[in-house]
This record gives C-alpha cells, structure tokens and sequence, in this order.
C-alpha cells in the first residue's frame, strides 16, 4: 500500500514538474515572440523613418529648386559669405524673404537628414540665431536679420522679370526668376528716411515665442481657415497613421501560434492575456473608426466651405532644419509658404508640421501651381471616390477583366474588391453577377499580391469581418461598398490600373 502511494506521489510530481517546464517554456516562447514582434516592430519603424526622411529631403530639394534655399556658391555678386562658413560645405545654406524695408536672410545649416555644421558656433544657445557681424560687402545687420543690397546690373541681367509693383511703403518691389537656375529672386528698391546719422530703420521688434501657427504675409480669411482645418486634417492623418501600425502588430500576434495555443499550455492566466489583448485591438479598432470618420467630416468641412483651390504639402521637419527654432519661416514670398507648427501630441519628440502653399504667377512658378492643383484634384477626386458593382454577364471574372485591359494580361492578379466569398457569407447581400462585374474587379502586380492582397488587404477584410461577427450583424450592400471604398482610397494607388481618384 505505502509503495502504491509513493507511486503516486511521485507520479504527481512529476506531473507538476512536467507543468511547470512546460509553462516555463510556454513563458519562454511568449517572451522570445513578444521581444521578435518588438524587434520586428522597431525595424518597420526605423525603414518608416528612413523612408520619410528620404520623402522629406525629396521635398526639400523641390522646394530648394523653387527658389528660395540659396546656396552660398551662387550668392548674387558683390556677396561675401559669412566668416566661418565653407562655400564647399553642403550643409550651409542662406534663407531669404523680403522685409518691410529690404531683402532679409537667416544661415541654416544641415539639410534635411544631415547634421548640422556649426563650426563657425553661429546657432548660438539651443539653435537660436545670434546677433552676431557677418562679413557681408554692402549689407547691414537688423535685429537677428540679414539685410541684404539691390541686385546689381550684372547679376539682373541673368534674371527674367515675373512682375513688379509698389508695396504698401512705397517701395518697388520686383520679382525676378533665374534664367539658369530657375529659381526666384525678389528685389526691393526702398524708399529710406535720411536724417543726421544717415538712413535709419525702425527698432526690430522683441522677439517672442509663437504659440500658433506663424506668418509673415497677411493671409485673407479663406487661406487663414484653409490653414486651420489642412493643419487639423494633418494631426489626424498621423493619429490614424500610428494606430493602423499598432493595430496591425497587434493582429500580426494574434495570427501566431502562441497566441492560439498559448491557452492549452499556459492556463487560463495566458486566456486572459489573449482576452485583453483582443479588447485592445477592438477598443483601437473602434478609436480608429472615430478618426476616420472624423478625418472625412474635416474634409467634408473643407470642401463645403469652399476651400478647394487652396492646395497644401504637409510634412515634417527636425528642428536642426531651420535656424530658428519654433519661428514661422517664408520659403519663398512669391512661390510658396513655409508654415511652422508647434510639436502635436502624436508626433515623435522633435518633430513639426510644416505647410507649403504655391499661389502666384510666372513660368516656373505656374508650371508649379498646375503640379499642386492636379494634387488639388485629385484630392477633391478621392472625396467623391465610391466604389461601385455593375452586372457581368459571364462568371469568368478574368477574361472580363482582360477583355477591358488585353494590355495587362500576364503582368498582374485579378482580384474582387468586395471579395467572393461574402456571396457565401452573407447570402442575398449581393449577387454573383455583380461580383464579377469588372467594376469589382481590380488588377495587381504579381511581384506584390503577396504582400497587398493576402497580407495588407487580407488584415483589412477579416478586421470587417470580425467586427460584424462579434455583432452578430450581416453587412449591408451599402457597408460592403464602403469597406471596399476605403480600401481603393488606401491601397488604389497601387492597384492597375489605378483606381480611388
């Protein structure tokens, strides 16, 4: 009798050794997929930042060529450079704007993505400009501000006159575009009280923090709320951009066997983490849908009010871009507007929105304008985007799609926007025949159906699946259309051929 208990005993033992292992490991296992999707995570990150710091410096360098990044080599004649700065130094370049009384300038140094140059110790504290002398032949310093001369005769004969005007002082104000290098120059003949000691100028006024946006150019009250509701539209594009990201990592882990057989080996302690991580996904889901929604009503807003032709570039910037710190800075007064933004709450620490307008006449600077108002365009084209059904009269989907698109046969995948299966799914909603329209179907590269049809697009679907699931709801036609309508204006680009506006 007493070996029979110790038999059991033992045999108990080993069974909660055998449990124990196996929730060490299972514990294990958790940790090393929770520190891979991490790992993983951080890596998309990192590619994501460095993809748009490459948008970023790609945008900068279109603006640059718009005329109004100068750099020191080309500094019009009679120019000095400032002491310290090395003309063979990329990294130091000179922003100009008009001022009341003259042509200002400010140093920046380190383009987008570069660090910054500071050898000559120019920034001053925490980035600040400093009231330092600048070695400048026939300039003088006001407040913080490079006052630059006229443009003498040589250097005007190399620019083409885009228009001239007297400004509210008085004064003649000419814009000139750069027959070589096509970007714009702005002269100001000021008209300058002569007393005892010679000109003089107004005192510059103190500097102060901006708390909002900063302009230096009076704005009518259309632009001033086009700027309003684009800077709240840009806010939330990056909420809802920073939460697709979380919400995708988080149905990534619970497409993992971990997370599907976690319960069978850790108990009901790991149930429960699976239980609250589904919440969270649903909670996120359903705060992603809010800012979707809120997102449409802004441009819903935008369009009611008429705001249609006022086109912006949204963007961010590190603070190490501009000299100033925190100061709205014009990029060019006659060809677009630089906006700068205190830092938004979802955005990364150091980082700020900054808004480019192109708004005005001339050659290069209507070759300029006809680019943002085809962004303009198709902007408004994407708010009026719905997709649609139509009625196929054979249930051979592929050869109504490239009988409309011989061109494309062999070179992509055809696929369903609203996809087949719901004819199954949910019966009665649509009919087989609209399914196979070719106003459901869509074309995709073969090199990336993996990645977009059955991963990106798959999360999508299953996402608006499950959420009717859970309700224990059929979605209507309409529901459906609107699923496939948000999914053209996200992923459309990508699609042949091109589709979502």
């Amino acid at each position: 009798m007493a070996t029979a208990e110790q038999a059991r005993k033992v045999a108990e033992a080993n069974a909660e050794k055998t449990r124990e292992l196996a929730d060490a490991a299972a514990r294990k296992d958790l940790d090393n997929a929770r520190a891979t999707a991490n790992k993983n995570r951080q890596a998309a990150l990192d590619q994501a930042a460095i993809d748009e710091a490459m948008a970023q410096a790609g945008a900068e360098s279109d603006l640059a060529d718009a005329g109004w990044l100068v750099d020191p080599n080309k500094l019009p004649s009679g120019l000095g450079l400032p002491v310290g700065i090395d003309p063979a130094n990329p990294g130091d370049y000179w922003k100009f704007w008009p001022g009341e009384d003259n042509y200002y300038g400010e140093r920046t140094t380190g383009l987008i993505g570069g660090a910054p140059n500071d050898d000559a110790n120019l920034l001053g504290v925490d980035g600040q400009a400093p009231a330092v002398s600048f070695n400048i032949n026939n300039a003088r310093i006001l407040d913080e501000k490079l006052i630059l001369p006229n443009f003498d005769d040589e250097y005007r004969r190399q620019l083409d006159v885009i228009s001239s005007s007297i400004n509210e002082n008085g004064d003649v104000q000419t814009t000139y575009v750069d027959q070589a290098t096509g970007r714009f120059r702005i002269e100001v003949t000021p008209v300058v009280s002569e007393g005892p000691g010679g000109p003089s100028s107004p005192p510059p006024a103190a500097p102060s923090q901006p708390e909002g946006p900063v302009d230096r150019h009076p704005r009518s009250e259309r632009e001033a709320r086009a700027l309003e509701l684009g800077f709240r539209a840009s806010v939330i594009q990056q909420q809802i951009f920073t939460l697709e990201q979380e919400i995708r990592e988080q149905q990534k882990f619970m497409t993992s066997w971990i997370y599907r057989y976690g319960p069978l080996i850790g108990g009901p302690g790991t149930a429960r983490r699976n239980e609250q991580l589904r919440m969270r996904v649903e909670e996120n889901q359903s705060l992603l849908a809010a800012l979707q929604i809120e997102l449409e009503l802004t441009r819903l807003q935008y369009s009611q009010e008429g705001l249609d032709d006022i086109v912006f570039h949204t963007t961010r910037l590190s603070p190490d871009a501009y000299i100033a710190h925190g100061t709205g800075i014009d990029v060019a007064t006659e060809a677009a507007y630089y906006i700068r933004f205190p830092q938004p709450g979802p955005m990364s620490e150091g980082h700020e929105f900054v808004v480019a307008q192109v708004f005005v006449g001339g050659s290069i600077a209507q070759r300029a304008l006809a680019t943002l108002s085809a962004a303009g365009r198709r902007s408004a084209a994407r708010r009026a985007y719905s997709a649609t059904l139509g009625n196929a009269a054979s249930t051979d989907y592929r050869a109504t799609f490239f009988k409309a698109h011989p061109e494309l046969e062999g070179k992509v995948v055809v696929h369903h926007a609203v996809e087949q299966q719901v004819i199954k799914t949910y019966p009665g909603v649509v009919t087989e025949a609209e399914i196979h329209s070719l106003e459901n179907l869509r074309g995709i590269a073969k090199a990336i159906t993996p990645k977009l049809h059955l991963s990106e697009i798959r999360v999508e679907w299953n996402a608006f699946y499950r959420q009717h699931l859970l309700n224990k709801t059929i979605p209507t036609r309409q529901q459906l259309l609107d699923k496939a309508t948000e999914i053209d204006l996200k992923f459309g680009t990508q699609f042949t051929p091109r589709v979502g506006g």
